[in-house]
C-alpha cells in the first residue's frame, strides 16, 4: 500500500462572485423581508456629486430617531460626510461601524 497525494477540484462547488449578485441579494432583503421600497439609481433625481441621499437620509432619521432634536440629527449627518480617519479602507471601516452600531453625537437638551 502506497501513499498518494492529489488535488481536489473544488471549481464547481464555488459560486462565483459578481458585484451584480451581492447586490441583488441584498436588494431583495431590504425589499421582500424588510418592506423598503427599491428604486433604481437612474430613476432618482439628485445631485450625485453627493454621496448621501440626504432627501431621505434627514426624514429617515428622524422617523428612526423621533426623541433626538434636530442638531443631533445634523450633527450625525455631519459625520457621516466627513468621515476622518486614513485611507478609503479605514474611511469604509468607519462608516461600516455606524451603519452597524450608530452614530455617537453630543448636543444639549436644553433642560
Amino acid at each position: 500500500m502506497s501513499r498518494k497525494q492529489s488535488k481536489v477540484s473544488i471549481k464547481e462547488i464555488i459560486m462565483p462572485f459578481a458585484e451584480a449578485n451581492y447586490e441583488n441579494a441584498v436588494i431583495e432583503i431590504l425589499r421582500d423581508v424588510l418592506s423598503y421600497t427599491h428604486v433604481y439609481a437612474p430613476n432618482l433625481k439628485r445631485d450625485y456629486a453627493d454621496p448621501l441621499y440626504t432627501d431621505e437620509l434627514l426624514p429617515s432619521l428622524r422617523r428612526i430617531n423621533p426623541k433626538l432634536p434636530e442638531v443631533a440629527l445634523k450633527e450625525t449627518v455631519y459625520k457621516l460626510r466627513n468621515l476622518s480617519c486614513g485611507d478609503l479602507a479605514d474611511k469604509n471601516k468607519q462608516f461600516t461601524d455606524y451603519l452597524q452600531n450608530g452614530v455617537s453625537v453630543n448636543y444639549f437638551d436644553g433642560n
